[in-house]
């Protein structure tokens, strides 16, 4: 058995799109990155172009490696307010 894994990811983003749709809002989508490398810059550009095909912003947060828990902890709960995701 072959299987067509772009046909299938082609049909999931199809339903997902009408799925954002039904927001009736943009969604957004945000990632939290620390001085990230050649492997998470293309992770993040793929992703940034799947969720724009469904309809959904993508906003990267860049944070300093030093940033403290506590403080990293203050801006995921500031960033919580205006998005609908967080990674």
């Amino acid at each position: 058995m072959i299987i067509d894994g772009k046909g299938i990811a082609r049909e999931i983003e199809a339903q997902l799109a009408k799925e954002v749709k039904t927001f009736g809002r943009p969604l957004r989508l945000t990632v939290f990155t620390s001085d990230p490398d050649a492997a998470t810059t293309q992770f993040l550009s793929i992703k940034r172009k799947r969720a724009q095909a469904v309809g959904i912003s993508l906003r990267e947060k860049h944070i300093d490696g030093s940033v403290k828990s506590q403080e990293f902890a203050k801006l995921i709960a500031q960033e919580a307010a205006l998005t609908d995701g967080i990674i």
